[in-house]
């Protein structure tokens, strides 16, 4: 008996993508990201033009494994999951024959930062200057942080970030 091997057979490897967050005391535990969703295209050229597969992540950030032609590819991030950034820099994939190559990004949350107006005003007139010879020197305001999207009057009881300070503001 003998065994023929085919010199010229390709010979495949894997890719795969792993991301993280790149702010993840603002993302962890927060409904307002996920890192599921995350789609990238695996590129022939470094225009993108050449599109051959496609890696998706799911809620842990990370693609499924991606059978290709060992060679030189390019990846790049055509979908960003939710509340993120989609990043358009393209990054050099290198598949070796028989090895699984993992790329791992970290994903830009999509964050602004947010103007805040804090106005004193006379409890019972709702002027902004006290009466007679009251004040309203020494007002504290506090601001927390409530994860998820809520109305004003649905936030829960308390903060549902407990590593978030509140700021207080004295004015």
């Amino acid at each position: 008996m003998s065994v023929k091997y085919a010199k010229d057979a390709p010979q495949t490897g894997y890719a795969q993508v792993i991301k993280t967050s790149a702010e993840s005391a603002i993302t962890d535990d927060n409904s307002c990201y996920s890192l599921e969703g995350a789609r990238y295209g695996i590129y022939s050229d470094q225009e993108c033009d050449d599109l051959l597969g496609t890696l998706v992540t799911d809620a842990y950030g990370t693609s499924q494994s991606f059978e290709i032609e060992a060679g030189s590819y390019y990846i790049r991030e055509d979908a960003a999951p939710l509340g993120y950034i989609l990043d358009d820099e393209v990054f050099p994939l290198e598949v070796l024959p028989g090895e699984s190559t993992v790329i791992r990004l970290t994903e830009t949350p999509r964050a602004q930062s947010i103007d805040v107006i804090v106005q004193k005003v006379d409890a019972i007139t709702g002027l902004n200057h006290p009466q007679g010879a009251a004040s309203l020197a020494g007002a504290q305001f506090t601001i927390d942080f409530y994860a998820g999207d809520h109305a004003a009057n649905s936030l829960p009881p308390t903060p549902t970030r407990g590593s978030c300070r509140p700021m207080h503001l004295d004015v």
